[in-house]
């Protein structure tokens, strides 16, 4: 059963008609209809589609950081005079704010 979903995913992924733009085994490791003389396992077009990709999930992520913030900031405000509260809410705002840095600077180290 799990051979079966891992075929049709892979099938999925490699189909020329759907778009995404992955290649299949042959080409990526004996390159079966690829130049001789090009290495790269990446063309512009598969790198263009790869970043458009990224800049999708990207923005969700960003979206759902953004969500959680606000849901802190909620909570900043309704702790009051709790410091065992505010704490907790400035740790969950902080490791926000850090997955939120390394999700925008994933692509400068690429």
């Amino acid at each position: 059963m799990l051979g079966g979903i891992a075929q049709a995913i892979f099938d999925l992924c490699t189909s020329e008609t759907m778009g995404i733009g992955f290649k299949d085994y042959d080409e990526l490791i004996f390159n079966k209809g690829v130049d001789a003389n090009s290495v790269a396992p990446f063309t512009d077009e598969l790198w263009s589609k790869t970043m458009t990709w990224y800049k999708i999930f990207a923005s969700v992520a960003g979206i759902l950081i953004l969500i959680a913030v606000i849901m802190l900031s909620y909570k900043m405000m309704m702790a009051g005079n709790s410091t065992a509260k505010k704490t907790e809410a400035k740790d969950n705002l902080m490791r926000l704010l850090l997955r939120w840095l390394s999700n925008s600077s994933s692509t400068t180290f690429c």
